[in-house]
């Protein structure tokens, strides 16, 4: 017990579902009572305070957590609350003119987590509206929101960026609500996902009040991995693992590993995906008691970078999504290509990384100062990685 960092003990706080044996060695763990308040200081900078309370305010006498801090989560979790039935009635009306329209969207991330997997509204921190749209009906769907009063974030250069670089439009924020949706025409620009296969089999939902789709189980459990890399910041890394573990414990035997296995050889990340499994067990299910998903093709170097990602004292360094896909090409051009874009994207993404205007002499400093910058956030990474054993 005394080994248990405060990383660590509020990774113990999140396992789930808890059970007498987790109260019993949550009781030992957090003694004396004053160790819970370093707990949320650390739950706090990740925005895991909505879930802590989500998960321990039955258990607030047995655990003997101390009245301040049972305050500070409550406080944290109402106001999580409280933003996110905001956010769903601004969903419900988006979606309600959608469907009146007749555009199908599929809704993602923290939205769809909340409804479909935490059965809270409160206790799954999200800040955007992530909707997914066909590729043809992207157009409509912005003047949609358009005419909702929504306004596209950034210069021309920077939404013609977007668009040509990424799988999601530039931001799109209501002046009076300040609401952010991001609509999706795919889920990864890094990876060449099939997205139409993904869209056959998304199932009904009803989000908000309002008939809408998300992804099935298993394609869901599959964009939870590569946004965990995508993201590229190890202040979420806890909660990414947090989505997947919630997950796949509770879709079950729903998930198609068949399919889940032949979509990430398909994609040439099946070591990644599984190292993320990995270490989503060893974290939130040591002995393997809940564990039922497949984890043998995970990379042992990987999953010990990744554990101590989530761990470290200082963030110093975060998972470069380029790391996924990297690994899913064969061909070295492809591979430096990649890299390349990565060191010296264009001038708009350039001029939107670093706050600059993209026709002043200034961007062209910035092309001199990324590769450090990116040497030195990432350089750790790569280093632990080859290191790891």
């Amino acid at each position: 017990m005394e080994n248990f960092t405060e990383d660590r003990m509020l990774a113990f706080a999140l396992q789930y579902p808890q059970d007498d044996p987790w109260v019993l060695k949550a009781k030992q763990l957090f003694t004396p009572s004053s160790k819970w308040k370093a707990v949320f200081r650390h739950a706090d900078a990740k925005g895991l305070c909505p879930l802590l309370y989500h998960q321990l305010h039955f258990y607030t006498e047995d655990l003997n957590i101390p009245t301040d801090a049972q305050k500070l989560l409550k406080n944290a979790y109402l106001q999580n609350f409280a933003q996110n039935m905001y956010r769903a009635c601004e969903l419900k009306r988006i979606l309600q003119t959608f469907l009146d329209e007749g555009l199908s969207a599929i809704l993602l991330k923290g939205a769809s987590l909340t409804e479909a997997v935490y059965k809270d509204p409160g206790a799954r921190a999200y800040k955007d509206l992530d909707i997914l749209v066909r590729k043809k009906d992207l157009e409509r769907a912005r003047a949609l929101l358009q005419h909702l009063g929504y306004r596209t974030d950034g210069t021309a250069e920077v939404q013609q960026n977007y668009r040509e670089n990424h799988h999601h439009l530039a931001p799109m924020i209501h002046d009076d609500t300040s609401v952010v949706v991001e609509l999706h025409w795919n889920v990864n620009n890094r990876i060449h996902v099939d997205i139409d296969a993904w869209w056959n089999r998304s199932v009904a939902a009803r989000v908000a009040g309002i008939q809408t789709r998300i992804l099935g189980w298993t394609d869901m459990a599959l964009h939870l991995c590569l946004h965990l890399f995508s993201g590229g910041e190890t202040r979420t890394t806890l909660r990414g693992l947090v989505d997947i573990y919630r997950l796949l414990v509770h879709a079950g035997e729903s998930i198609d590993w068949a399919l889940f296995d032949e979509e990430v050889k398909r994609y040439g990340i099946r070591e990644q995906a599984y190292a993320v499994l990995q270490t989503a067990k060893n974290i939130f299910d040591p002995k393997g008691i809940r564990t039922s998903w497949p984890v043998q093709h995970a990379e042992p170097a990987l999953v010990a970078l990744m554990e101590r990602t989530v761990f470290q004292k200082e963030q110093t360094h975060s998972i470069p999504g380029s790391l996924v896909a990297i690994g899913s090409e064969h061909s070295w051009k492809r591979k430096f290509a990649i890299l390349w874009r990565r060191f010296f994207p264009n001038r708009a993404e350039m001029s939107s990384r670093y706050g600059v205007s993209c026709s002043s002499w200034t961007v062209y400093l910035c092309y001199l100062f990324r590769p450090f910058q990116l040497l030195w956030r990432y350089g750790m990474f790569t280093r632990h990685l080859f290191l790891a054993k």
